[in-house]
């Protein structure tokens, strides 16, 4: 029996629900075409929810009630486009709002990939320099009987450290850990999640994440749609753990009859959170999250484009600052040498 759908295979269903609803085609029919052509999760999860909408159950309920059910917020997105009788609209805007979260993430993880890139460059230099290039200049001053200045010294002194065994072992764990970080979907996301918020990119990400939770509320509740509903359909689409943790929180609030805004205003910027605040008192969040949504895309671009042309020149001043200290350090020694000649 296939197992739970993966990313790549919700994105592939959701993709070809959308194309059947566009198309206007009978969702029995179309899905029962799914399953043909399909292969693995994505054939299983279209067979069961055909066979279920061909007696008559919606095919939210459908995608539920299948072993193994679809994901949540696939069946939500779903439900949401029942109720607002805009199936495809839905689709195509959480699809659209998909694409921004990948760039999303991407934008996180090139924040760290880059960096850890250059850094792992960095070890390899200095793993050269301290095999190939320091030992016959060293043995040249010592045959001299040259006092090597201090700065050539604490350099030696560092190179052989990095020449050493625990130094090689570290390069070697940074090697790794980038490989993992360049081959691993996984742990660039767990990677970049924990430290692009440490390292200049919080509030972009909490930017990122607001605009594209406004956006896709704006257009499913201005349809119809369910506020509890919506938000586990916009859940799944956003890159950090923790603001989906408090979409959930916001679904129950909002299931309770409970204030959303309090929770929110957790991820907004301040002229966000009152914009949230009043759209929910007066009854109107529909065209407040198209208005924060307006607010947080405007400001996420200028922070994005400032956040990442901060690390290339820090990372090339350092990588350019080491390289210097070292060259210096090799050629102090020289401007003694004539006074050993004499």
């Amino acid at each position: 029996m296939p197992g739970k759908l993966t990313s790549r295979e919700s994105l592939r269903f959701l993709n070809e629900v959308a194309a059947l609803a566009k198309a206007g085609v009978p969702m029995p029919e179309g899905l029962r075409a799914v399953a043909g052509r399909g292969e693995g999760g994505v054939a299983a999860l279209a067979s069961a929810a055909a066979a279920e909408t061909e007696r008559g159950v919606p095919l939210s309920q459908a995608l539920r009630a299948a072993s193994p059910p679809a994901p949540e917020h696939i069946a939500a997105l779903v439900e949401c486009g029942e109720q607002t009788g805009d199936l495809y609209g839905v689709l195509d805007t959480a699809r659209r709002q998909a694409a921004v979260a990948d760039r999303l993430r991407e934008t996180f993880a090139t924040a760290v990939t880059y960096p850890a890139l250059v850094i792992l460059v960095l070890l390899v230099v200095t793993q050269f320099i301290s095999f190939v290039v320091l030992p016959p200049f060293f043995d040249i001053y010592r045959q001299l009987g040259a006092e090597l200045p201090w700065l050539t010294q604490q350099v030696g002194a560092a190179m052989k450290l990095a020449g050493s065994v625990p130094g090689i072992a570290v390069s070697l764990a940074a090697a790794v850990f980038v490989l993992l970080l360049i081959t691993s979907h996984n742990v660039r996301n767990t990677v970049s999640e924990a430290v692009a918020s440490r390292v200049g990119y919080g509030e972009t990400m909490r930017l990122g994440e607001a605009m594209i939770v406004s956006r896709c509320l704006a257009r499913l509740l201005k349809h119809g749609a369910v506020l509890p509903t919506a938000l586990r359909a916009v859940e799944a689409l956003l890159p950090r753990r923790s603001t989906r943790i408090m979409l959930f929180e916001m679904a129950k609030d909002a299931e309770r009859g409970v204030p959303t805004a309090p929770t929110f205003e957790r991820a907004l910027p301040t002229t966000a959170a009152y914009l949230y605040r009043v759209g929910e008192e007066r009854g109107d969040l529909a065209g407040a999250c198209e208005s924060i949504a307006d607010y947080c895309e405007e400001h996420y671009e200028i922070r994005r484009e400032r956040a990442a042309g901060m690390f290339e020149p820090v990372l090339l001043l350092l990588i350019g600052g080491v390289i210097a200290v070292i060259l210096v350090s090799l050629y102090l020694p020289l401007f003694r040498i004539p006074g050993l000649v004499r």
